[in-house]
């Protein structure tokens, strides 16, 4: 009967401080491989961080070189600052264009956890015409959805599309041939670990909408009774469908960690920026 009792108080005891503990507020540590783990921080030296994970009493320890960042139950954060990691720069091999310098490549000095965007290929699957105006517009679209949910990419930060325009027209490098260039070497050009490449292969459809109308006028002449005039007309309408299909890739360092397409729902003109943005949400690097 005393067991009894005993095991009924130790199953309340672990249903209360089960409940405790999922109530209170926990700390966060944020390692740079985007994973969370959910914790009380008991102790941070210049090396490694120790904490408690919920419901265990065993210590662990991290390094600080794999945090980009705590945040703590209380509402206050600390940020490590991770080491620029320098990577040996291959030398472009000559094709149909010229290869940049030594000197031009020396000055690119390589940085971890920063995405560039390349220009986004616009391509009329039709024609085979590519738009320069569109893979700018699109360039910077996803850029700008970026920047204004930094937090969600954290500790990720964007390098500037001026930048990253800047590095690419000396290697001679532009919407025309960038899809044709290793990631390797656009690493190396630009001196990132992350790198965005879009796509947008469409065609483009009339659909012609034909409408008539009758309209009836009646009007009055006094004693001489009631005029009726009836008038028949048509004209058309004609309305561009746009039918697209959004390439979405990630890479870090030298590996594809991310690759989807998806065709809109909808068929018009700007529907390829919702699909973007839709793989873009879903990509590894992105937080909710």
């Amino acid at each position: 009967m005393k067991y009894l009792f005993f095991m009924l108080f130790c199953l309340i005891f672990t249903f209360q401080a089960n409940c405790q503990t999922k109530g209170q507020a926990v700390d966060k540590i944020i390692q740079r491989n985007y994973n969370i783990i959910e914790c009380k921080v008991t102790k941070i030296t210049d090396k490694e961080i120790e904490y408690l994970e919920l419901g265990n009493t065993v210590i662990f320890t991290i390094e600080t070189s794999k945090v980009a960042a705590i945040h703590f139950a209380n509402g206050a954060k600390k940020e490590f600052a991770s080491a620029n990691v320098s990577e040996p720069v291959k030398e472009i091999e000559s094709t149909n264009r010229p290869s940049p310098s030594i000197k031009q490549q020396e000055q690119v000095t390589a940085k971890s956890n920063v995405i560039a965007v390349l220009p986004v290929v616009f391509v009329n699957t039709s024609t085979l015409q590519k738009s320069s105006d569109l893979s700018k517009f699109a360039q910077n679209d996803l850029y700008s959805k970026l920047m204004d949910k930094s937090s969600n990419i954290f500790p990720l930060t964007v390098q500037d599309t001026r930048v990253t325009n800047s590095l690419l027209r000396k290697a001679n490098i532009d919407y025309n041939n960038i899809d044709e260039i290793p990631i390797e070497e656009l690493r190396s050009i630009l001196g990132v670990d992350h790198i965005i490449a879009g796509k947008v292969s469409y065609t483009t459809r009339t659909i012609v909408s034909n409408i008539s109308n009758s309209s009836t006028n009646v009007s009055s002449h006094g004693n001489n009774g009631v005029k009726v005039n009836n008038s028949n007309g048509s004209f058309s309408e004609d309305e561009t469908k746009y039918d697209y299909i959004v390439y979405f890739d990630m890479y870090r360092n030298n590996d594809k960690i991310y690759s989807k397409t998806r065709e809109p729902m909808l068929s018009f003109k700007d529907s390829w920026m919702d699909s973007m943005q839709y793989l873009l949400k879903r990509s590894p690097v992105y937080t909710k």
